[in-house]
């Protein structure tokens, strides 16, 4: 019996899940040491758990941290605004239309 078409299907689909897992776990590691960074360069709660949207997301807008962190607009501003001069995340655009900016975290 032979089975080394299954034992081919079988590794490459465990060597695709394990890419995944490690880049998951680069993705989780490199999170925790950007939020350790801000805690010890002396940011508070808010900010960082500010500052771990983008990271989680990619990219956010202060419309869409203020729906899901249930956050006052103008804090937003002001931590994201704090978040930019600690060099910490980037404002990388404004929409044409209503003027939406969107943040993502420096590496």
């Amino acid at each position: 019996m032979n089975m080394t078409g299954w034992l081919e299907y079988f590794t490459e689909g465990f060597g695709a899940q394990m890419r995944a897992v490690q880049i998951t776990a680069e993705h989780v590691m490199r999170k925790d040491v950007i939020l350790a960074r801000a805690r010890k360069n002396g940011l508070k709660d808010r900010p960082v758990a500010l500052l771990g949207y983008p990271l989680s997301a990619g990219k956010a807008t202060v419309a869409e941290c203020e729906e899901d962190l249930k956050m006052n607009r103008r804090t937003l501003q002001r931590d994201l605004k704090l978040l930019a001069e600690k060099g910490l995340v980037s404002e990388i655009r404004t929409g044409p239309t209503d003027f939406t900016k969107y943040y993502q975290p420096l590496p």
